[in-house]
């Protein structure tokens, strides 16, 4: 068989769906929040440094361990101001958008 054999094959889709769901999820909830406003003035921010993830393999593995810049980046945007918002549903809603941009650009 190929470099993947099924299971490896099943095991891949497998982590694709779940982090799609999950970024998809983040976006909803985010979206649907009393605090919409804020999470999408912080996304642009966060969308800014995902502008270098060219693939969905970089944006995942961004999603999976964010460099010390975004890392700094996100707790300074989830606990700068009075309400605080949640770094994990920000990063998943800016990959969710920055796949969508991908997705567009691709399209065009």
């Amino acid at each position: 068989m190929g470099p993947l054999d099924g299971y490896e094959m099943n095991a891949l889709r497998d982590d694709v769906a779940w982090t799609l769901r999950e970024w998809y999820d983040a976006l909803y909830q985010v979206n649907a929040s009393v605090e919409a406003e804020l999470y999408a003035c912080a996304a642009a921010v966060v969308l800014v440094h995902l502008d270098d993830c060219h693939t969905f393999q970089h944006l995942l593995s961004t999603f999976d361990a964010p460099d010390d810049k975004l890392t700094s980046l996100l707790a300074q945007l989830c606990t700068e101001g009075e309400i605080l918002l949640r770094p994990y549903l920000l990063l998943g809603a800016s990959c969710a958008l920055r796949l969508r941009q991908l997705v567009c650009e691709t399209s065009a």
